[in-house]
């Protein structure tokens, strides 16, 4: 009996525990921001809107998925090992964040298709793509950077 109260406690922790977990970038809806907002702009502006807000968006993204990853991680850990890992759930979270970005996205999107901004066969999806691939170009930059002060360090040493 003690043993059936004991996994049953267990369950309920560990139920509790997930429900203070960040959530999934996928799973984060977008807040309402209203396309008239954007509606009266310029072409131009809104690409330069929608550059902005997709490579937020990218790295709210990022963000957002990596405090998943963190806090699914941490209550394995507390569950398991050391129950205070769990006050390490309470920092990174950037749900509201994206949420706005996302609603910021779909807003600029529908005035640049109301105002007949996009080439053919062009779409959001392609701001998306080079604010992706503007990220990585920035990540490899900064590793390229980090290597040379290790190696620059290193040979200073010897």
């Amino acid at each position: 009996m003690k043993k059936q109260i004991a996994i049953a406690m267990s369950g309920v922790l560990l139920a509790a525990s997930f429900s203070g977990c960040a959530k999934k970038a996928t799973e984060v809806q977008a807040a309402y921001v209203p396309k008239s907002k954007y509606i009266d702009r310029e072409c131009k502006l809104l690409e330069k809107d929608m550059e902005d807000v997709s490579y937020r968006l990218v790295s709210a993204t990022k963000s957002q998925d990596s405090a998943h990853n963190r806090d699914v991680a941490m209550v394995v850990v507390g569950t398991v090992l050391f129950w205070p890992a769990y006050f390490v759930m309470l920092a990174g979270d950037e749900e509201e964040e994206l949420a706005r970005l996302k609603g910021e996205y779909q807003a600029i999107d529908e005035a640049l298709v109301y105002n007949r901004c996009y080439a053919k066969g062009e779409n959001g999806v392609d701001f998306i793509k080079n604010a992706q691939k503007k990220l990585q170009d920035e990540k490899a930059s900064e590793d390229l950077q980090s290597d040379t002060i290790k190696e620059n360090s290193e040979s200073e040493m010897i």
